[in-house]
């Protein structure tokens, strides 16, 4: 996917929400975007919001973003916004980000808020600018998984709660 996205809310450059009460399984695999995106809250180079509270599972599989963000809250290389209410069921392995990112709260390289949410053999080497909850990797992190994975990327914050891998992390 080649895009220039301009949009508001669950924004992302294949897909700006996927939401998920069934049982049934999501799976998205061997995707590459390349974008310039200009929205407001939950934007990702991949996926703007993904949120479920089903135990069916979503994982995203070998998947590539590169290009520019602006944005205001919630922003990412990768997707903006991941929350499971369940253990175990929202996984990403092998993904990667080259996005640069410019935001106001909740700012990664990957990813910008991550709740119950596995990740492994992934990376990311944009460079984000934003206030708080700002880190190269990650942004704010609640009881996620990160095995194999690492962050290149100058960060520029002006606020609090900023790391040079995650921002903010509890239970993680």
């Amino acid at each position: 996917v080649d895009a220039t996205v301009t949009g508001n809310n669950n924004v992302g450059g294949l897909t700006g929400d996927i939401y998920s009460i069934l049982e049934s399984d999501i799976n998205i695999e061997n995707v590459q975007t390349q974008i310039d995106i200009n929205a407001n809250d939950y934007v990702g180079g991949l996926v703007g919001n993904i949120n479920t509270t089903s135990t069916g599972s979503i994982s995203i599989e070998s998947a590539y973003s590169t290009g520019n963000i602006v944005a205001n809250n919630y922003v990412a290389g990768l997707v903006g916004n991941a929350k499971s209410e369940n253990a175990d069921v929202l996984n990403m392995n092998k993904v990667i980000s080259s996005v640069n990112v410019e935001a106001n709260d909740y700012a990664a390289g990957l990813i910008a808020n991550s709740e119950n949410v596995g990740i492994t053999n992934s990376y990311s080497v944009g460079n984000v600018k934003a206030n708080n909850y700002v880190g190269s990797f990650v942004g704010n992190a609640i009881k996620s998984n990160f095995e194999n994975t690492y962050a290149v990327g100058t960060i520029t914050a002006t606020g609090t709660t900023v790391g040079g891998y995650a921002g903010y992390s509890s239970e993680s």
